[in-house]
């Protein structure tokens, strides 16, 4: 699986309410971003090896990892509370995506079995 991009520097900034202009921080947030979306690759690589990842799984993915690297920011900033929510916030998306991933896999096919009686009838040149 190749490396994904989940987070991405001007999202984050924006969810940091950080100055778009404002590179002070740029630095640290790109390696961040880098080992998050590493993290979250390797938190899902056994469940999307099997299932396409779609849109709303994407989005939900994105906001893991702008929780993620917010929460990093806010702890290296000494806001822990804040840090204590985002850090919630990112493994509450992270469960329900594998979740879902889970759901789709083990519950849902492509296929429907219905299960009926099996009777047997003499064939008509049988009589």
């Amino acid at each position: 699986m190749v490396d994904s991009l989940w987070g991405i520097l001007a999202d984050i900034k924006e969810e940091l309410e950080i100055a778009t202009g404002d590179t002070a921080d740029d630095a640290y947030l790109n390696t961040k971003i880098t080992k998050v979306n590493r993290f979250i690759d390797n938190l899902i690589s056994s469940h999307a090896t099997t299932l396409p990842i779609t849109t709303s799984l994407s989005e939900a993915l994105k906001d893991a990892a702008i929780a993620a690297v917010s929460a990093k920011y806010r702890r290296r900033n000494k806001e822990f509370e804040t840090a204590n929510a985002y850090q919630a916030e990112f493994d509450r998306i992270i469960d329900s995506v594998i979740q879902r991933f889970r759901a789709d896999s083990e519950s849902r096919s492509l296929r429907v079995a219905v299960v009926k009686a099996y009777a047997t009838e003499p064939l008509a040149s049988d009589s």
